[in-house]
């Protein structure tokens, strides 16, 4: 057998096991082929996306500074609130304009009077006199169902005896309100400080109140709002869970200086609706949070001007005539692909800066907030390492992949093992209760936004600005390190893994390897892992003091818990009796 002089014999024998006859005509055709259909360079080149993204269509000659801002997007932001509103039934004199007074109990709780003289006032399916303890000062309790979309809400309406509108029931629980009557109070109140509000409907070109079934309003609302009521005056009082949506409202331009940020006019927006609702000391009305409260930040492109338009549009507000126009307005995929491998870096940290109930930890944890890393791990037990550098390895070739899609990346990164049910019974929908939701890059004429879901319910101006700083900067981040190249790593040249320092010779790296590369290997210590995402966020001393503060408080010593792996690297450790795959 005569043996081809470069090629070894064992390879040799190899290819000629599968060898197919092939004439010089059709090892000629496949030369004509695109390069990008070659095996190599499937591995080695950027995909077509990739492509169009880097080096984007310039049109005749440009200033060079114009042609910086066409590569750095303008960013979008939202924010939705949930919390529990609460007012009083008898606001004191100077409060007229809530419009309580019209207000008749079939309103405010959906229950008709019976007209027989008596103070109940009891719905059509309600218990019979015969079943009904008249002399008792105990509430009684129904359930109704209330649907939102593809949301099945269940609320309880407390029924409680009065003898008189001007006169309370005192040692009474408040009565939790339907949302049809108790959100144009809301209204009633952003609109007397001078603000504009729409109730119940949908887009963003205004800040909107939404009804949210998912909150467990509270009965007892002296612990709550200690200075608008006392514990006897809480039978006055009518509470009802509610979102306030925000308007589209435009992020600073590239560097997210956290002071700069702070004064915008953006988050000045946001102040003046969170002074109206939280009202002042001893005012007939107030909102607070619980556990079943959360915060959302949702993030997009702001679509490019278009020269044909005489209006300009939102980027939460999208024309659904083609699907180009909905591309247009997305963040790149390039930029949502490093967004997902800094998720999958650093969830684990980004875990322990929130509250307890929103990291993921358990079956008693949260049902609207799950981890990103289930298409990642490979294993489903929290009380294992998180992410192993297998995973990262697995999350570089799945993320990074040549022919991913936004559809794709959605998929993974909103991926789950198992199903779920809430309280009631209902189904949970895991591909959008995650920390960061990717879904809604699947929607069709629909809003491209991503949608940051962890953090726990809160009225607080700091913690909103702060934590909607944290999403930006991600999203800066991601953009940042997807436009560098590997040899402009932005303070990461020294990387031991970094294609300049691999091998004197240049040997070929992959595409893959070359996004990651662009990051530093993780740190053996918790502490200067944390440095270094912060450095990636860019986050100066001041910023960086806050969350460190914020990480000692929700992480009491006692509590926590380090361990490390067989390389000596530190990891959060959680104990078997919180992980829901041991149980």
């Amino acid at each position: 057998m005569n043996q081809h002089p470069r090629r070894p014999a064992p390879l040799q024998t190899d290819i000629c096991q599968h060898e197919r006859p092939e004439s010089s005509h059709s090892q000629h055709s496949v030369r004509q082929r695109s390069h990008l259909d070659t095996p190599v360079s499937s591995i080695y080149s950027p995909p077509l996306y990739w492509r169009h993204f880097l080096s984007p269509p310039r049109q005749g000659q440009q200033e060079q500074q114009h042609q910086h801002q066409q590569q750095v997007m303008s960013l979008t932001f939202g924010i939705e609130l949930e919390y529990v509103f609460a007012f009083d039934l008898n606001p004191r004199v100077g409060f007229e304009w809530m419009g309580t007074d019209g207000m008749t109990d079939k309103d405010l709780f959906g229950h008709d009077d019976t007209g027989s003289g008596d103070d109940f006032a009891l719905s059509s399916d309600q218990e019979s006199e015969s079943s009904m303890d008249w002399e008792s000062s105990e509430p009684s309790e129904k359930t109704e169902e209330h649907n939102d979309d593809d949301d099945v809400h269940h609320r309880r309406v407390v029924v409680v005896s009065r003898t008189d509108r001007g006169r309370s029931n005192r040692h009474q629980n408040a009565r939790i309100g339907l949302p049809s009557a108790t959100m144009f109070l809301t209204q009633s109140i952003l609109e007397n400080s001078g603000l504009e509000c729409t109730v119940g409907e949908r887009g963003y070109g205004s800040w909107n109140i939404q009804v949210d079934g998912s909150i467990d309003e509270p009965e007892k609302l002296s612990k709550y709002i200690p200075d608008r009521l006392d514990a006897e005056d809480e039978g006055d009082w009518v509470v009802s869970g509610q979102e306030l949506v925000s308007r589209v409202l435009t992020a600073p331009y590239e560097f997210l200086s956290f002071d700069v940020f702070r004064s915008s006019d953006a988050l000045r927006e946001i102040s003046s609706y969170l002074e109206a609702l939280h009202g002042k000391p001893k005012d007939p009305f107030g909102v607070f949070v619980n556990e079943s409260c959360g915060f959302h930040v949702h993030v997009a492109r702001k679509p490019p001007p278009r020269q044909d338009s005489s209006s300009s549009s939102s980027s939460m507000d999208h024309s659904d005539d083609d699907d180009d126009d909905d591309d247009d307005e997305m963040i790149p995929l390039p930029i949502l692909q490093h967004l997902a491998y800094l998720l999958v870096q650093f969830e684990e940290l980004i875990n322990v800066l929130h509250h307890e109930s929103r990291r993921c930890r358990s079956d008693w944890d949260s049902h609207y907030v799950q981890t990103n890393l289930m298409g990642i791990r490979r294993s489903s037990h929290w009380c294992r390492h998180n992410v192993e550098s297998v995973d990262l390895i697995k999350a570089q070739k799945k993320i990074f992949h040549k022919d991913m899609t936004p559809s794709g990346l959605a998929k993974l990164m909103d991926a789950t093992l198992r199903p779920k049910l809430d309280g009631s019974g209902n189904l949970v929908l895991e591909t959008r209760y995650k920390f960061v939701n990717f879904e809604p890059l699947t929607y069709q004429g629909g809003a491209k936004t991503i949608e940051f879901r962890q953090h726990i319910g809160t009225m607080d101006f700091d913690e909103i600005a702060h934590w909607t700083h944290f999403t930006l900067c991600l999203v800066r981040t991601a953009e940042r390190m997807a436009l560098c190249g590997g040899d402009q790593q932005f303070g990461v040249n020294d990387s031991p893994c970094s294609p300049s320092s691999s091998s004197p010779d240049h040997l070929p790296v992959s595409f893959r390897k070359k996004q990651a590369n662009k990051y530093r290997l993780r740190c053996a210590k918790l502490q200067d892992e944390f440095e270094r995402m912060y450095d990636l966020l860019e986050f100066d001393e001041d910023v960086r003091g806050y969350w460190r503060k914020r990480f000692v408080r929700l992480n009491p010593a006692e509590g926590f818990r380090v361990g490390k792996d067989q390389n000596g690297v530190e990891y959060i450790l959680d104990e078997e009796d919180r992980c829901p795959s041991c149980m």
